[in-house]
C-alpha cells in the first residue's frame, strides 16, 4: 500500500502533467516500438560544443516522464518527438544513463536529450 508521501508525490506529478504536459511520441528505433505519452518539459538549455568544424550551438532538453506510462527503460538512442522536433536520449555529463529518477519512489524519469538537427 502506498504511503501518504508516495500518494502526495503521485498527485504532484499528475498536476504537473495537467498544467505543463505536452503530447510526445517516444520511439525506440532499434525495435520499432512507439509510445504516445504525456511528458513534462523540464530544463532547456543551449551550449556551445567544440567539433571538428569549430564551435556549434547544441540544444538540450530534459523531459519528465511517468514510469508507468513507458513500458521500456529509457536508453541512449531512443527518440522523443514533439512539436516537429526530434530529441535523442543521451547520457549525462558523467556518461551515465540517459535518465535519473525524479523522486525517491522512482515514479518518474527525468530524461536527458539533445536536439537532432533537421536535414
Amino acid at each position: 500500500m502506498p504511503t501518504p508521501l508516495e500518494l502526495a508525490q503521485n498527485a504532484h506529478f499528475a498536476a504537473l502533467k495537467t498544467m505543463a504536459g505536452v503530447a510526445v511520441t517516444y520511439r525506440r528505433p532499434s525495435s520499432g516500438a512507439s509510445y504516445a505519452i504525456t511528458a513534462v518539459l523540464l530544463e532547456r538549455r543551449q551550449e556551445e560544443v567544440e567539433s571538428n568544424v569549430g564551435a556549434l550551438k547544441v540544444d538540450f532538453q530534459d523531459f519528465g516522464i511517468v514510469v508507468a506510462e513507458l513500458s521500456v527503460v529509457p536508453k541512449r538512442g531512443d527518440l522523443i518527438e514533439t512539436g516537429g522536433d526530434t530529441w535523442e536520449l543521451m547520457g549525462s555529463a558523467t556518461d551515465g544513463p540517459p535518465y535519473e529518477f525524479m523522486d525517491q519512489f522512482k515514479t518518474a524519469y527525468r530524461v536527458h536529450t539533445q536536439l537532432v538537427p533537421r536535414s
